[in-house]
């Protein structure tokens, strides 16, 4: 018994639907599989960070009992060991922010191709649902 139009046209939509919300979710798996990753590495940056910030402050405090104890050569010692833990906490930091954008524009990136997507997904599933909300031969619906 030879098909309708109507249901051959329902499955082609609903194999293109399908296709559609499969693409979706390797979107979300990417979206979440990034938001693991991001995040573990967004705390090891932190983590970064804060280590380079205490060994300034304990360059800071050597300064302090280097000046308490008033040997010339300590306090210029302890000078250069501030600056050098002050430097390198800089450049730490700056690393630190420069990989976190990258990774938050990244991710922006994934979020964007989903919402995309989503709208996508949507349209292919709203075709399907028309077939049934109009009958065979009528018109489309408007906009």
């Amino acid at each position: 018994m030879p098909r309708n139009p109507l249901s051959r046209q329902r499955e082609q939509l609903r194999a293109i639907e399908a296709a559609e919300e499969t693409k979706l979710n390797d979107l979300i798996v990417v979206a979440e599989a990034e938001s693991v990753v991001g995040g573990a590495r967004f705390a090891e940056l932190d983590a970064e960070s804060k280590a380079a910030r205490r060994r300034l402050s304990a360059a800071r405090g050597r300064l302090t009992r280097a000046r308490r104890d008033g040997s010339a050569q300590k306090i210029a010692a302890a000078h250069a060991a501030v600056r050098a833990a002050d430097a390198d906490a800089g450049r730490v930091a700056a690393a630190a922010l420069d990989e976190m954008h990258q990774l938050i524009r990244a991710r922006l990136g994934t979020l964007r191709a989903m919402s995309d997507q989503i709208d996508v997904s949507w349209a292919a599933q709203a075709a399907v649902i028309d077939t049934y909300r109009r009958p065979p031969g009528s018109p489309e619906r408007p906009a």
